[in-house]
């Protein structure tokens, strides 16, 4: 019985070892993954950072471009709005030229008429 012992000693000193052996080799293993794991989080995390800044960075863009087209819009509006009352007052302008134009040419109709009927009663006196 003794031997009997003695081999299944040995036997289990063996299985010890080599479960010792693949405790030691599963330890390493878990600590490799452990360790990519942490690298892969602060890559994510840098990952996720960046996002949120790029964002904010773009919010901030996106507002002052609204705030600029906004202010573009008003200067166009104001622009067009002063381009209608000069084209209003240029129209104003010459319709009134027009009109004294108008009103010189007939005058100077009825004084060359005036001129014509007086030359005309002159000629005949003579």
């Amino acid at each position: 019985m003794s031997e009997y012992l003695h081999t299944l000693k040995t036997s289990l000193d063996k299985k010890e070892k080599e479960i010792a052996g693949e405790k030691s080799l599963l330890q390493s293993m878990v600590g490799k993954i452990e360790s990519h794991l942490r690298e892969q989080t602060r890559i994510c995390v840098a990952a996720q950072n960046k996002l949120i800044s790029d964002e904010t960075r773009f919010r901030v863009l996106q507002v002052s471009w609204e705030a600029d087209k906004a202010e573009a819009e008003k200067k166009l509006e104001e622009e067009r709005e002063k381009l209608q009352v000069s084209n209003s007052q240029a129209l104003s302008t010459q319709r009134e030229q027009l009109e004294q134009l108008h009103r010189e040419r007939k005058g100077i109709a009825k004084e060359k008429a005036r001129l014509a009927a007086a030359a005309q009663k002159s000629y005949s006196e003579k």
